[in-house]
């Protein structure tokens, strides 16, 4: 009998545990596909500033690293904690540079799961909740954040957010409402551990010194953490601690990054920066302000660059934080609220410091900066924050609504009038997303492409001194990056293979070559140098070109050529998918260009063949033409199979 009675209460709790499981899954599909995309889209080959910690790896492995060399700023950034990471996956990895990438996924990861865990705690489980993770996760997960999730270094900005959601959800009570205990569980160790996770953030970028006046005002105002002369003496203590890690921080501040802007190795890195001492700066600086808080929305296909719109929706989106702000603050709704709203006020406070701090540093560059995608890992969660408190207000607001049926609006606005409300707002709100995740999917494939490239220019650096222009795709400066490179294969620790001479023999050759429509030489003509500037287009397959193309003589390599920027995806009227195909041809949407120096064409006549290299399957295809030059007679002419030949020569006078 009891045994009966007992068995549907099991059933129904399975049953509840498998729905909140299915809910969870369906929360973090965005986190799901954003990981599939990393794990496809990784490339092992370091870019820009990545290369940087080539010297620090050379100091570790030679037993001489010191605390200077994980101290030293990287432009403004105290980056110890990113480093020591770096260190590890590199060693743990044997060099494969994409553990860097993996590991910047989980720490997207982690702040997906404390921002759950904060809505949990503040707005309870429903699924109304899980429908706003949901949305937020839209955010969290974007593939805009492509300059983040594939470039190593750049991990630095995403360390500080989990580090602020770790703290806020160790600080919040487990129970949202009305039943919150009066204190907090040894509040003393959680304010160890909030300092330890400020230091973390601090010293993981410069974003990290934001914590100490947000996390301080929260502490002294949270009225559940423990009794207020705790809360002042923590205050206290706080303060000190953040004046001795602020003053050590700025001591002895000179950057030795080598990708560092404006800056070189050496100087003062507080050098730039806007000055607020005119109409014009201050102008600058508002609007570098307003398009980094309106980021998240901006960039999409329609845009033709994303800093008005960014403007735009910065300006609503602080007006809406600002809105639900006050109301949380001046009404005696939003006290009653307080202990629910304070972590998402602080999570907002940082965003609008850090959007602060940047704005000053950055705005001198260019307000279009404000729109620089990894950005989006600070900025997304002003509207998370903004939702969350609204939520909590709308959710007052319908309560009232219900205990007093009499009011105005309980007699004109449908019993289920909130709920519509809300769904439409969310369904408007993850459809916004849908173009933003297209355009992204388009340029997370450029930077696919792009670091493709650089795997194949980096097999052939010992062997050609690039400019900066050819370099720019991989790192400023040809000898500081065949530096890095050497020192990273000294220690084991760089898995791409650098060719022992120029030449196809270690590749595989396609034994057709390809087709007119596929590739081509199209022009060829000396240069006042003597070089020889050689273009054309060259794919393997949709969405796919050519890594590179080697103009060779015979089997030796004495020329590489590179894709060129190009947005295969652009707008040309409302249906702009069909119209691109219509409007753009394959030499359009592929191209390549580069020059032969001159140095690599003997004299007399010559036969110089082009080939178009696929760096991920170690192959390369011969295109339909052939060059032939005469270097004395600075003649060039371009002979493509079952067509006609294409004179491409410019004459210039003799030097001499």
């Amino acid at each position: 009998m009891n045994l009966d009675k007992s068995q549907p209460t099991d059933l129904n709790r399975r049953s509840l545990s498998w729905k909140r499981i299915l809910i969870f899954l369906l929360a973090f599909t965005p986190a799901l596909f954003t990981g599939l995309l990393v794990w496809e889209k990784s490339v092992d080959i370091a870019c820009w500033d990545t290369w940087e910690n080539a010297p620090l790896l050379q100091k570790w492995h030679n037993g001489i690293l010191s605390w200077h060399d994980l101290y030293a700023p990287q432009i403004q950034h105290r980056i110890v904690v990113p480093r020591l990471i770096i260190l590890t996956l590199s060693h743990l990895s044997g060099g494969d540079f994409r553990w860097e990438n993996y590991f910047t996924f989980l720490l997207f990861l982690l702040s997906g799961l404390l921002t759950w865990r904060i809505m949990s705690k503040t707005l309870g489980r429903s699924l109304w909740v899980a429908a706003m993770a949901s949305a937020a996760n839209l955010l969290i997960f974007s593939p805009m954040l492509f300059q983040i999730l594939f470039w190593g270094a750049a991990m630095w900005m995403a360390i500080p957010v989990p580090c602020l959601l770790a703290i806020l959800n160790a600080f919040t009570p487990d129970s949202p409402a009305p039943a919150i205990p009066p204190t907090a569980k040894r509040p003393w160790l959680l304010f160890a551990a909030a300092l330890l996770l400020a230091e973390m953030a601090t010293h993981s970028f410069s974003h990290g010194l934001v914590f100490w006046p947000v996390i301080l005002v929260y502490i002294l105002l949270h009225p559940n953490l423990a009794p207020l002369k705790t809360r002042l003496l923590m205050g206290g203590i706080w303060i000190a601690v953040a004046a001795g890690t602020i003053a050590s921080y700025f001591s002895n501040f000179y950057n030795v990054a080598f990708h560092a802007y404006n800056l070189k190795p050496g100087d003062y890195a507080l050098e730039g920066g806007i000055s607020l001492n005119s109409a014009e700066n201050i102008k600058k600086f508002v609007n570098f302000f307003m398009g980094f808080l309106g980021n998240p929305f901006a960039r999409t296909p329609f845009e033709d660059h994303p800093l008005d719109s960014s403007v735009f929706f910065g300006m609503w989106v602080l007006v809406a934080f600002l809105i639900v702000a006050a109301l949380t603050v001046f009404t005696k709704t939003g006290r009653r609220l307080w202990p629910q709203a304070l972590p998402w006020l602080a999570l907002a406070a940082y965003v609008i410091g850090v959007a602060l701090s940047i704005s000053k540093g950055r705005a001198h560059i260019g307000e279009h900066r404000s729109t620089t995608t990894r950005y989006l890992v600070i900025s997304s969660f002003l509207p998370i924050a903004t939702m969350a408190l609204a939520y909590l207000h709308s959710r007052e607001w319908l309560a009232w609504l219900r205990q007093n049926p009499a009011n105005w609006a309980a007699r004109f606005l449908p019993s289920n009038a909130p709920a519509i409300i809300a769904t439409a707002m969310l369904a408007v709100f993850c459809t916004a997303q849908i173009p933003s995740w297209r355009y992204s999917l388009h340029l997370t494939e450029i930077w696919h492409r792009a670091r493709w490239q650089s795997k194949g220019l980096t097999m052939f650096l010992p062997h050609f001194q690039l400019s900066r222009d050819e370099m720019n795709v991989l790192c400023k400066d040809y000898k500081y990056c065949l530096d890095a490179v050497n020192i990273l294969r000294s220690q084991g620790l760089f898995k791409t293979r650098i060719l022992e001479s120029p030449d196809l023999s270690t590749f595989t050759k396609d034994k057709k070559p390809m087709p007119k429509d596929k590739a081509n030489v199209l022009t060829a003509q000396f240069q006042e140098d003597g070089g020889l500037e050689i273009s054309g287009h060259a794919r393997f397959g949709t969405k796919h070109p050519s890594d590179l193309v080697l103009i060779t003589q015979g089997d030796k390599v004495i020329g590489l050529m590179q894709p060129q920027t190009h947005q295969w995806l652009r707008i040309y009227g409302l249906d702009y998918e069909f119209s691109n195909l219509e409007d753009l041809t394959v030499p359009q949407l592929y191209p390549w260009k580069g020059i032969v120096k001159a140095p690599a064409l003997p004299d007399g006549d010559l036969a110089l063949e082009a080939w178009a290299l696929n760096v991920k399957d170690n192959r390369v295809a011969r295109l339909p033409a052939l060059i032939k030059v005469n270097k004395g007679a600075r003649a060039v002419s371009i002979e493509t199979e079952g067509g006609k030949d294409k004179a491409q020569s410019k004459e210039f006078p003799d030097s001499n």
